[in-house]
């Protein structure tokens, strides 16, 4: 949370110098061009397109710290998405304050525009992945649960198991995904501590199976198929 702010604020800085106070030192590519090269290029223009995408970013990431610290996992997910294909448009928008028309610089516009379709589309991809419903397989003496952090849990190893219409407040996420209240992997909890999530938040009954040294909460958004599993696994 603290992370974003700070981000915020830098961005919020970087974004007033351009646009107000002619900061263009801080323009990638526009510091490094030749004296002759920056001739032609629209300076002012740029500068104000650079320094309003700095201040929308700064916002975004304002937002989303905010969403955060009120638990608003889907407003957060979207606010810091919404920046890459903020990042795109700007690389289009950027080229026509450009006179040289050189091969060069028309190869790395499409390079740079490419390359941030590409992380687009493997960004959206993983956020497709990870919120999908775990497939959950109950065996004669395991758990397996397939997907994005996938676990297989022994029977032996389990010490009890509940049905709970709601579970302690999430503190943190250690190593996992999370796309608006859909939870995968590593989570702290309040009083439980660590634990192992593949949940909709928002979706109760959840199954909490405790075990020696962790816990794992698992449910669907149906909760017919929720108790349909947890029968099969008690």
């Amino acid at each position: 949370m603290f992370v974003l702010y700070i981000t915020a604020v830098i961005f919020f800085i970087i974004g007033i110098g351009i646009r107000f106070f002619k900061w263009y030192f801080l323009i990638a590519g526009y510091n490094t061009m030749s004296e002759e090269k920056k001739k032609n290029v629209d300076i002012e223009g740029l500068g104000k397109l650079m320094g309003n995408f700095c201040i929308i970013t700064a916002i975004l990431l304002l937002i989303s710290g905010i969403a955060q610290e009120q638990g608003n996992r889907l407003l957060m997910t979207i606010s810091i998405f919404s920046i890459f294909p903020l990042s795109i448009i700007l690389i289009i928008l950027a080229q026509k304050y450009g006179y040289n028309k050189g091969k060069t610089n028309k190869g790395e516009a499409k390079i740079a525009v490419g390359f941030n379709s590409f992380i687009l589309v493997l960004v959206f991809g993983m956020l497709l992945y990870g919120a999908r419903e775990p497939k959950i397989e109950v065996e004669n003496d395991r758990i397996t649960i397939r997907g994005m952090y996938g676990r297989t849990i022994d029977r032996e190893d389990i010490v009890e198991l509940s049905l709970q219409d709601n579970i302690p407040r999430i503190l943190n996420k250690t190593n996992g995904f999370d796309l608006g209240y859909i939870l995968r992997g590593n989570f702290r909890l309040e009083n439980i501590g660590s634990a192992i999530l593949f949940i909709n938040e928002r979706s109760s009954p959840y199954i909490v199976i405790k075990t020696e040294d962790r816990y794992y909460i698992i449910n669907y958004k149906d909760s017919n198929k929720t108790m349909d599993l947890y029968n099969k696994i008690k």
